[in-house]
């Protein structure tokens, strides 16, 4: 199983509205006790509130100074689709 430990909290501040990829996306500040009091950048698209990146300046793993995300792609699936996608990520049939 994965731990979770509480490490503070964090604030998102809306910093700007812009386009990317020609499509409008919100910009936010992110930080706080929860990011060792540092700052990072997140954005997200303006109509769905989805997810489009991340990057925070300190790791979440050993050895890690800072994390991007970045979403590639999506795409709609089935609930038994999803199930089966999940399972093939993690090598089970």
């Amino acid at each position: 199983g994965v731990d979770f430990a509480e490490v503070g909290g964090i604030r998102l501040h809306l910093e700007a509205m812009q386009l990317r990829d020609s499509q409008p996306v919100r910009r936010y500040s992110i930080g706080g006790a929860g990011l060792q009091d540092r700052y990072g950048k997140l954005w997200t698209n303006a109509s769905s509130g989805q997810l489009i990146e991340y990057q925070i300046p300190i790791g979440d793993e050993p050895g890690f100074n800072d994390v991007r995300l970045v979403l590639d792609r999506s795409q709609s699936m089935t609930p038994a689709q999803w199930e089966a996608f999940k399972k093939s990520k993690i090598g089970e049939q």
